[in-house]
């Protein structure tokens, strides 16, 4: 039986033991990608962390201060209470107020594009609050 070096671990192992184009035996394959994927996975996360800041920072927020409205807000967007857990990271936005800059908290994006359209005008939502109570036109 023929044999070949794994260049990985070191040992002889049989010709079954590795891919016809592969100079690891599949043991140690097998781990070399395991451990690549982590890798690729860690980086990923920490790069779309830094643009998270990066994004927040133009919003008023840290990412200090973002975390805490999440814990604060108990993971949920804070007028129509939808859990964060149930949307994408692109539905959860950073509100803050246009005026001041300062932050205000986290909103799903319904809600957070839905003060945007009554241009954060609280008579303007008085209104449409009136509006939507007012018995049918008939």
């Amino acid at each position: 039986m023929t044999t070949k070096a794994c260049l990985a671990c070191g040992e002889s192992q049989p010709l079954t033991a590795f891919d016809s184009w592969s100079k690891e035996c599949q043991a140690c394959l097998l781990t070399l990608t395991t451990t690549k994927r982590q890798r690729k996975r860690h980086r990923a996360k920490k790069h779309a962390r830094a643009g998270k800041a990066k994004s927040l920072r133009r919003r008023g927020f840290t990412l200090a201060q973002y975390d805490r409205c999440l814990e604060l807000q108990n993971n949920c967007c804070a007028i129509c209470h939808t859990d964060f857990k149930l949307l994408t990271a692109l539905q959860v936005h950073a509100d803050h107020d246009h005026f001041t800059g300062l932050p205000r908290g986290v909103l799903c994006g319904n809600c957070n594009y839905g003060l945007g359209m009554f241009r954060d005008n609280p008579e303007r939502l008085e209104a449409a609050v009136d509006y939507l109570m007012a018995p049918p036109a008939q």
